[in-house]
């Protein structure tokens, strides 16, 4: 087994399924950016470093970030006091290492690790480790691969054999922070690689796969939604319970799947590719306030009292402000406000339906697809069965019927 690289910060994926990240890497889109979340995370764990390291600066690209956030300002709040409240309950004054370079590497592996943040207590000889997941995904320290990973390789950096292990994952989104223990083993690595050769070349579908950015090259979880969403969903209900187990634990992963071929032919497009019959369409997202402008001077632009237009501990929407207002005033607010333009991507024209015929895939026009379903329009009148002259079956939904006696 050739030497295997991997990063910390992916354990959650390749730690179950090995070889996800080969694929990862050959799959890789050149298309994709980086995300306006992913932007914010590197932003926020900057200004959290900032506030106990006055090395440390923040951008002004980084500040522009935070400052055009909602809630940036107490999710660095949140983890300041948490981590400030971990340092006061060491036994001694703990040496701190931010965003500390701690790979590690053997003949077997070689591992990128860079925590967020790591304590180390000599006098208790106590090592702590937090991560910040700033996102609204909940994430657990208890058995946590990446914070194993990150501590075992920072007291291999620094030749330390610690008495105790901490593992912190601090989520200020979902006000929540978890603590764990974390078993201390010198010989993680040589375990950790023994693991990995057993499933050498395996790819496991299960949960994890929501994480994977190789999800939609993935052959295997290809034919296993294939499997589990076929031949009919409804059936399943009440006569393969089974199946419709198996279908909710990959259904995660299957809207996300989706959801990056989605992402990916939006970038592909955006770059100025081009896909036949597809382009992409233009939709209004919500109204949001000019942020130069400040809720007293709204309120008193718009003829408000300024206490009903906050809605502690932010300021109103504009649809929810608009509902205050008389219809002169609507004009008004109107001014105050912009309407950020959203790209999606859309089929263009009838090709709507896809179907599956003698191994290869051949699109059907909308019309043709309907045809055996719905009345032509010479045919409104065959399209209506009598029952005595009481009950009739409309032609609007196929299989649906009135029900009126």
């Amino acid at each position: 087994m050739k030497q295997k690289q991997y990063a910390a910060s992916r354990a959650h994926v390749w730690a179950f399924c090995e070889p996800s990240e080969d694929l990862t890497r050959a799959a890789k889109n050149p298309f994709r950016r980086q995300s306006a979340e992913q932007a914010e995370g590197v932003a926020i764990h900057a200004a959290i470093h900032a506030a106990f390291d006055e090395r440390q600066t923040v951008s002004d690209e980084m500040k522009a970030i935070l400052e055009a956030s909602d809630d940036a300002a107490e999710v660095v709040d949140f983890c300041v006091q948490v981590v400030s409240h971990i340092i006061q309950s060491q036994t001694d004054a703990p040496g701190l290492y931010f965003e500390t370079v701690c790979d590690y590497e053997d003949k077997n592996l070689k591992l990128a690790a860079r925590p967020d943040l790591v304590l180390y207590d000599r006098t208790a000889k106590k090592l702590t480790v937090v991560d910040y997941k700033t996102g609204f995904v909940p994430v657990e320290a208890e058995g946590n691969e990446q914070l194993k990973i990150y501590a075992h390789a920072f007291a291999a950096k620094h030749n330390l054999t610690p008495a105790s292990i901490e593992g912190v994952i601090i989520q200020p989104r979902l006000s929540q922070i978890e603590y764990a223990p974390i078993h201390y083993d010198p010989d993680f690595f040589e375990n950790l690689h023994t693991e990995l050769k057993k499933r050498e070349g395996r790819f496991i579908v299960g949960a994890h796969c929501k994480n994977c950015a190789a999800l939609t090259t993935c052959k295997l979880f290809r034919e296993t939604a294939i499997k589990y969403y076929e031949p009919h969903l409804r059936d399943g209900l009440t006569s393969r319970p089974e199946e419709w187990q198996k279908l909710i634990a990959i259904a995660r992963p299957a809207k996300k799947f989706f959801e990056e071929i989605l992402d990916e032919a939006k970038n592909y497009l955006e770059m100025g590719g081009a896909l036949s019959g597809v382009g992409l369409t233009k939709s209004a997202g919500k109204r949001a306030w000019f942020r130069e402008i400040t809720p007293a001077e709204i309120a008193d632009k718009i003829g408000v009292p300024v206490d009903k237009l906050i809605d502690p501990p932010k300021i109103k929407s504009p649809a929810q402000a608009e509902k205050l207002l008389k219809k002169e005033q609507k004009a008004v607010l109107r001014s105050l406000v912009y309407q950020p333009q959203n790209l999606s991507v859309n089929l263009t024209g009838e090709t709507n339906f896809l179907s599956a015929g003698d191994g290869a895939e051949k699109i059907i026009r909308v019309s043709e697809a309907l045809s055996h379903v719905l009345p032509g329009k010479n045919d409104k009148k065959k399209g209506k069965v009598k029952d005595n002259g009481k009950n009739k079956t409309t032609g609007k939904k196929p299989g649906k019927t009135t029900g009126k006696k």
